[in-house]
């Protein structure tokens, strides 16, 4: 049992497992352990390891290379549940289109991206108040850790009250990874690897910014005022600067000002990732 990040005195029990998978085009795979997969040469530096599953004899599940003529499939043939095909981009880096589904099934969301005919998926297990309908889930796809190759953004569940509880799916090389979020200060109660934990309550906001591609910028701003009484020194925006290096985010600098742009009316659903969509819908 995981008690999910908190600045309220509520908490809300949360269960996460994180499982990959490649289906082909004609089905489900067989599984295979793979914890040495690292980005294709010239690409950026390997991700945590996760299980994978291999593609039936015959199907590849290599990322295809521009030169190659893409297969397009339906990313949501065969998915659990409810399954939306939300966006096509550049997932694998390859400069191709992938397209991108996102199923709920109750108490789990499956990001199936198929890349070259092959699907690859992983899947994540959520609790509390979840975000049940594929488009409110699927976020966005942002040049977060890599120059090339869109991360996937999925917002899992809402904070109410509570941090919202994001997840970013990236490729590493030959399967689906959920990214760590960068390393922090501000949060209290008990972490699960591969969520990332946005404040958008009590006088905090917890946003992403992409800076240039392969670099984010994860702001904290705070209040001027907290339930009508003044903060001492006014509001501040705090940013820490990162760049994804071997597993984990490594900063690159900072900045703290003082900033009264806060708003009460911030929405951490549409507005916690300020990056450029790199997605197009079907």
């Amino acid at each position: 049992m995981v008690l999910p990040v908190t600045h309220s005195r509520r908490f809300v029990i949360t269960a996460l497992t994180i499982l990959t998978a490649t289906f082909a085009a004609a089905g489900c795979g067989s599984s295979s352990g793979n914890d040495n997969a690292s980005r294709p040469p010239g690409g950026s530096a390997s991700r945590p390891p996760a299980e994978s599953v291999s593609a039936p004899p015959g199907e590849s599940t290599s990322p295809s290379h521009a030169t190659q003529t893409a297969i397009v499939v339906d990313p949501c043939a065969g998915a659990p549940g409810t399954c939306t095909h939300v966006a096509n981009t550049d997932v694998d880096g390859d400069g191709t289109p992938d397209q991108i589904g996102i199923a709920y099934a109750t108490g789990r969301v499956t990001t199936i991206v198929a890349i070259n005919g092959t699907r690859h998926s992983i899947a994540h297990s959520v609790t509390g108040v979840p975000y049940t309908d594929p488009t409110d889930i699927y976020r966005g796809a942002f040049l977060l850790s890599r120059a090339h190759g869109a991360d996937l953004v999925l917002h899992l569940v809402d904070g109410s009250g509570n941090a919202e509880q994001f997840a970013v799916i990236s490729w590493d090389g030959d399967r689906l990874v959920a990214l760590p979020e960068p390393p922090r200060t501000n949060l209290t109660g008990a972490e699960q690897r591969g969520i990332w934990y946005l404040r958008s309550s009590h006088g905090g906001q917890d946003s992403v910014r992409c800076r240039q591609p392969g670099e984010i910028a994860l702001t904290v701003l705070t209040a001027a005022t907290s339930e009508g009484i003044a903060v001492p020194g006014g509001g501040r925006r705090e940013e820490n600067y990162y760049t994804f290096v071997g597993s984990s985010w490594q900063p690159t600098g900072s900045d703290n000002i003082a900033d009264s742009s806060f708003s009460y009316m911030w929405d951490a659903h549409t507005s916690a990732f300020d990056c450029a969509d790199q997605g197009v819908k079907p």
